[in-house]
């Protein structure tokens, strides 16, 4: 069941309103859709979208304002967004465009828009594969925020949301950095991680009332997303796109790296973000070229003409906003972003022996490789492609010949996943 905070205020928030409608997408419906409505206690119309990034777009909104239009929604309605970033996105942009404005309220489900994505009224879509091209400034009523939701959330996008929180704790505000630190490696989700949540929901928060519209603080959230959103739109297309969270992790990498060449940060920023990311398991990984990403750079909706304006870290906690860079660093600090993530070992070994065992202190999952009586150590989510042994200590895997990007380590190979692939 729902928390009686929320069973409580939602009904209350609803009340007086001609009618209700709720939009979600396919995945967090089949969980919640039903107990929402159970307790909100009145009849409402229910608008489901197919879950995922996919579905941020102009068509989809038309599609959600013609049923609106169909099922009697007037200006006296209310709006209620049910699910993770893309549903409030989605969801508060029909708001603010349907009939010039009805009333929403986001009850965020996952821990990136319970964090950032459903606070702070930015709603709107992706057009043409840029992100959130089409949009508006437009606040919901209430933001209700339960943790209860997150019990039925897949590991990978706990993960990918505390890449936001991480975010916050470099630019906004470094007592979430200590609440991060107190949440137990394996432990997700849990108290830990709901304080964090509500932290970096109230640093958002704070800032959101003094800079609504973008104009000056509220640039400090940028961080990360300049890259993160060129890498997340070029990934877009391959096998297996970025989630946002993991997109933001890597622009954050490479914006660290940015922040270190430009002199701005006394201290190697970028092995700090590296390890609260190894911590949490959250990938960052991407493979493409440094020019195709400086185009799509071009294009990003926070330059100001040519202009690139760059949102970079000073201390913990502590930001600079509509920062120039040299090109230079810009182009290095791209190829800065981790391609595998890997340590390389020199080819031609014939045999390897390779135990898993956890260690926190170091990452997620650590391999020891025993290669020509040379000791190596990789931190960082791998998954082993093998054939499981008996194991001494930890998992044993004889190694199967398979290749690892465009290297053959003899007959083992290994590939960064997330460390749940276990």
């Amino acid at each position: 069941m729902l928390k009686a905070e929320l069973a409580r205020e939602l009904p209350r928030l609803a009340a007086g309103y001609s009618s209700v409608f709720i939009i979600a997408g396919q995945t967090t419906a089949g969980h919640w859709l039903q107990e929402i409505q159970t307790v909100l206690g009145k009849d409402s119309n229910a608008l489901v979208f197919e879950s995922g990034e996919h579905s941020k777009n102009l068509k989809t909104v038309e599609h959600l304002c013609r049923q609106l239009r169909s099922l009697g929604c007037d200006r006296k309605s209310l709006i209620i967004s049910l699910g993770g970033g893309v549903s409030s996105d989605i969801a508060g942009f029909v708001a603010a465009s349907y009939m010039r404005g009805v009333a929403w309220i986001a009850v965020p489900t996952t821990v990136l828009a319970q964090a950032d994505a459903a606070i702070g009224g930015k709603t709107g879509v992706n057009l043409n594969g840029y992100k959130n091209m089409v949009g508006s400034f437009y606040p919901p009523k209430a933001v209700l925020i339960n943790s209860k939701f997150l019990t039925t959330l897949d590991k990978k996008y706990i993960r990918e949301g505390l890449a936001e929180i991480i975010k916050m704790g470099f630019v906004c505000d470094k007592t979430i950095l200590d609440a991060l630190d107190r949440i137990p490696t394996g432990q997700l989700p849990g108290p830990q991680l709901n304080a964090a949540i509500e932290r970096a929901a109230r640093a958002k928060l704070k800032i959101v009332n003094q800079d609504f519209r973008e104009n000056g603080q509220r640039k400090l959230l940028n961080f990360g997303h300049t890259i993160g959103h060129a890498v997340e739109t070029l990934s877009l297309t391959s096998a297996r796109p970025l989630l946002h969270g993991e997109a933001v992790a890597i622009g954050m990498l490479a914006e660290a790296k940015l922040a270190e060449l430009e002199k701005l940060y006394a201290g190697n920023l970028s092995d700090q973000i590296r390890a609260y990311c190894q911590k949490f398991a959250i990938n960052t990984e991407f493979q493409i070229k440094p020019e195709t990403i400086l185009k799509t750079i071009a294009s990003d909706k926070k330059n100001s003409g040519t202009r690139i304006n760059w949102t970079l870290p000073v201390a913990p906690g502590k930001g600079v906003f509509n920062h120039k860079a040299s090109p230079a660093n810009i182009k290095q600090a791209i190829t800065f972003i981790p391609d595998k993530n890997l340590l390389d070992f020199s080819r031609g070994a014939h045999r390897h022996q390779v135990i898993l065992r956890q260690l926190f202190q170091l990452g997620p999952i650590i391999a020891e490789f025993n290669h020509a009586q040379q000791h190596h150590v990789i931190a960082g989510p791998i998954i082993i492609v093998g054939r499981q042994l008996a194991g001494h200590g930890g998992i044993e895997y004889e190694p199967l010949p398979f290749v690892y990007g465009n290297s053959l380590f003899g007959d083992l190979n290994l590939r960064g996943v997330h460390a749940e692939s276990f």
